[in-house]
């Protein structure tokens, strides 16, 4: 069965701009890079012929570089018939089309968006069906250079088999911290937690907190130990804006 890993982190509620932004991309696409080969070679999504930068990201990242192509990658909303910018949204993948492979996404928006999630970054891995799990035991690294570089507040590891809240329309957005396999929550976060019992928690020296459903791999739907660790996490992120666990 074809396996994925889904790594996504918030951070901040403000837009920042592309040169702040481009720097952030630098820092985690280096910290990338000396994870593991699969992220040391990366090609832009997006513009192709009128771009003024490579269409394979420099590495090491060159910063006025980045800056350009996110600069080239702007969305805009339409109010009283005038546009206004929205944000920034740059993409790019690893070219190799064998497994692993990955995508990256980054997006920049104004804390009063329509979506109200702010700032995202999100990175997908399709897995070897012959070696799944390397990449997986790479998933504590990975969050923690994501939490380095982008100051983010929540970052979720999840992988496939793990539920995620149904959309529904007309319902106000909340905060996406919901649980996963992995969760890094920052200190403020973490002290806003409803309880631990239960929960694998290990404590990081500023003050963040990785929590675990378990140390396999992946998330089981089936297996009874995981699906109580699960609630635990889904329980203690209620106040956090979490809303009740569903499982595909």
């Amino acid at each position: 069965m074809s396996r994925s890993l889904s790594i996504e982190g918030i951070w901040g509620s403000r837009m920042e701009e592309p040169d702040d932004l481009a720097g952030r991309l630098a820092r985690f696409l280096t910290s990338l890079a000396e994870i593991d080969p699969v992220f040391g070679r990366w090609q832009r999504y997006g513009m192709r012929y009128r771009s003024i930068v490579p269409l394979h990201i420099t590495l090491p990242p060159i910063v006025p570089e980045l800056c350009d192509w996110i600069k080239e990658n702007p969305f805009f909303v339409t109010d009283d018939g005038r546009k206004h910018l929205e944000g920034y949204s740059a993409s790019a993948g690893t070219p190799d089309k064998e497994k692993p492979n990955a995508s990256l996404r980054v997006r920049l928006m104004r804390a009063d968006a329509a979506m109200n999630y702010g700032n995202k970054v999100s990175l997908r891995i399709d897995l070897s069906d012959n070696d799944p799990w390397s990449l997986c035991r790479a998933s504590r690294p990975i969050m923690l250079a994501l939490a380095a570089a982008w100051d983010a507040a929540w970052i979720v590891a999840d992988t496939r088999g793990y539920g995620r809240q149904p959309f529904q329309p007309h319902k106000p957005l909340s905060p996406p911290y919901r649980g996963g396999w992995m969760i890094y929550l920052d200190q403020s976060l973490a002290g806003r937690m409803a309880g631990r019992e239960g929960i694998e928690i290990e404590s990081l020296p500023d003050g963040a907190i990785l929590m675990s459903v378990s140390d396999d791999p992946f998330f089981y739907c089936d297996d009874g130990r995981h699906y109580a660790a699960a609630g635990h996490i889904q329980r203690a992120l209620a106040p956090l804006g979490a809303g009740p666990l569903e499982l595909l």
